[in-house]
């Protein structure tokens, strides 16, 4: 499992809960499921969804839920622990293949 020195979001804020991480396009999105998935769980940062958000024909991975071996053979899946505020905007995520999406994959 692969461990995180620090948190390294790319949007403004320092993911405090007074001053929140903010979620202004696709690829912030991108990067919160990747680092997730990676091993960043960012346990005890806040993010805040800014406007409205469509993302169109981009492929996002849930945030969360990708699986990892332990050293001792157990599995075990990386999980998002920060708070994330939509504020209410929607956030539209489409696939043409009709399966169904999930934002979280393991929180």
């Amino acid at each position: 499992m692969t461990t995180w020195a620090q948190n390294t979001f790319s949007g403004y804020g320092t993911g405090a809960s007074y001053n929140p991480y903010l979620v202004s396009s696709v690829e912030h999105l991108i990067q919160l499921a990747n680092d997730v998935n990676n091993g960043n769980s960012y346990e005890g940062k806040y993010f805040e969804l800014t406007d409205h958000m469509d993302c169109g024909g981009n492929t996002l991975e849930p945030i969360g839920g990708k699986e990892y071996t332990n050293e001792d053979k157990s599995v075990g899946y990386y999980k998002f622990r920060g708070s994330f505020n939509g504020r209410g905007k929607p956030l539209v995520i489409s696939r043409s293949n009709h399966l169904q999406v999930f934002f979280y994959g393991s929180v």
